[in-house]
C-alpha cells in the first residue's frame, strides 16, 4: 500500500481526528498530465471508515463545505474540487453550515433525473437550460459519503430514467452505491464518467471528455433513439 494512504487511515481515520483534506485536482486536469488526474480519489477514500467525502458544484458550495468541515467534531473530512475557476451564483456574503450527507434538487422534472457530484454538474445544468423540455430534473448530490439514500429512493420512485454523472472512472466511487440501490428498481439507467483506463497527457483528448459528456446529456434530454439504445 502507498504510505500516504496508510497515513490517512492510521494517523487520521482510526483516531477520528478533525483533519480536512482539500483535493484540488478532482477529475481531468489537462496539461498537468496523467500523474495528476483525479480519477481514483473518490473510490479510494470511500472505503475509509469515519471519512466524510464532499465535492462542490460551485465556488459558493466549496466555501460552505470548507466552513462545515472546520466545525468541531466533524472528524476526517475530504473536499474534492477541480483545477478550474468555478461559477459563483448568488454571492452570499457569509458561509453557512451544510447538512452532511444531504443532496439537493436544483431543477424539478418528472421524467428524467440527472444526478451529479462535483463541478461536472455545471455541464448538466448548461445542457438542461438549452432545452425547453421541462421533464428533466437535476440533483446535486454534494456528498459521496454519507450518501443521501433518502434522496435516491425518492428519485427511483418518481422517475423512469436516471443518469448519474461524475468525473471519475466508471463503476467506482459513488456510482457503486448508486447501482446497489438501483438494482431493486425498474428505473432505466445510463452512467457517465471517464473510461476505465489510465488517461494520458493529451490536451485534445482530455478536453473532449467534457465535450463528449455534454453530447451524452443532450440526447438523453431529447429522448434520441441512439441514446435510448444505450440505456440499460
Amino acid at each position: 500500500m502507498q504510505r500516504a494512504y496508510d497515513q490517512v487511515i492510521h494517523d487520521v481515520a482510526l483516531q477520528k481526528l478533525n483533519v480536512v483534506f482539500c483535493l484540488d485536482r478532482g477529475g481531468l486536469v489537462g496539461a498537468d498530465g496523467s500523474t495528476h488526474h483525479g480519477a481514483f480519489d473518490l473510490a479510494s477514500f470511500r472505503c475509509i471508515p469515519n471519512m466524510t467525502i464532499a465535492s462542490p458544484l460551485n465556488e459558493e458550495e466549496l466555501r460552505d463545505m470548507m466552513y462545515t468541515a472546520q466545525l468541531p467534531d466533524q472528524g476526517p473530512f475530504s473536499i474534492r474540487y477541480p483545477r478550474v475557476t468555478g461559477p459563483w451564483l448568488t454571492g452570499t456574503p457569509r458561509s453557512k453550515e451544510l447538512t452532511i450527507g444531504k443532496g439537493r434538487c436544483l431543477i424539478e422534472g418528472n421524467d428524467i433525473a440527472i444526478l451529479s457530484i462535483g463541478a461536472i454538474g455545471n455541464e448538466a445544468l448548461k445542457a438542461i437550460q438549452k432545452t425547453t423540455d421541462r421533464s428533466v430534473a437535476f440533483y446535486d448530490m454534494r456528498f459521496l459519503k454519507p450518501l443521501d439514500e433518502e434522496l435516491l429512493h425518492g428519485v427511483f420512485h418518481k422517475f423512469k430514467k436516471s443518469l448519474p454523472w461524475k468525473t471519475e472512472q466508471l463503476l467506482v466511487g459513488w456510482e457503486v452505491r448508486y447501482l446497489n440501490l438501483w438494482r431493486t428498481t425498474a428505473i432505466r439507467l445510463k452512467s457517465c464518467g471517464s473510461e476505465f483506463r489510465i488517461i494520458s497527457w493529451n490536451m485534445e483528448a482530455n478536453s473532449s471528455f467534457i465535450t463528449n459528456a455534454g453530447m451524452i446529456v443532450n440526447p438523453f434530454i431529447k429522448q434520441s433513439v441512439r441514446y435510448k439504445q444505450q440505456l440499460i
